[in-house]
C-alpha cells in the first residue's frame, strides 16, 4: 500500500492524482511542496527486485529537489536520485540490491522545496523473480 505525510495541514491537498500533466494513460500523481508518498512492498519470496518509475521535476527553483529513496524495513534511507527541473519524463530503473526475500522495503518519493513545486510520478512498477 501507499502511505502520505505532509509538512503542512493535511487539507491543503498536496499529493493527489493529476490529469493534465500524465506521462502516459489518464493520470500521474502529483507531490507538492514539502510532502512524500511512500509505497510499502512485501519481497517476501521473490528476488531480483527491480524498480522503474517516470519522474519529473516542475517549477523548481535553485537547490528544490523531486528525491527518491528506499530501505529494507525500518533501516536507513537510501537516496536513488534527485531531480531537477526540466527534465520531463525521465525514465528511472534501479536494481534494488538487498531489497530480495524482505517482510517490507519502501520506495519514498519526496518533494524538496515549498513554494507551489511540483514533482510528477508516473508508470510505477517493481518486478522481481519467485525464488
Amino acid at each position: 500500500g501507499w502511505g502520505v505525510a505532509d509538512e503542512h495541514e493535511i487539507t491543503d491537498d498536496d499529493i493527489y492524482l493529476n490529469n493534465t500533466m500524465e506521462y502516459a494513460g489518464t493520470y500521474s500523481m502529483t507531490v507538492r511542496d514539502g510532502s512524500n508518498i511512500t509505497a510499502n512492498i512485501s519481497t517476501t519470496g521473490y528476488g531480483g527486485v527491480t524498480l522503474f518509475y517516470n519522474a519529473m521535476g516542475y517549477s523548481l527553483e535553485g537547490s528544490e529537489r523531486f528525491r527518491v529513496y528506499w530501505r529494507v524495513g525500518s533501516g536507513s534511507w537510501t537516496q536513488l536520485e534527485s531531480i531537477t527541473d526540466g527534465v520531463p519524463w525521465a525514465p528511472s530503473e534501479w536494481s534494488l540490491t538487498g531489497a530480495d526475500n524482505q517482510q517490507l522495503i519502501q520506495v519514498r518519493f519526496f518533494l524538496f522545496g515549498g513554494n507551489t513545486d511540483y514533482g510528477l510520478l508516473d508508470n510505477f512498477n517493481v518486478t522481481a523473480t519467485a525464488l
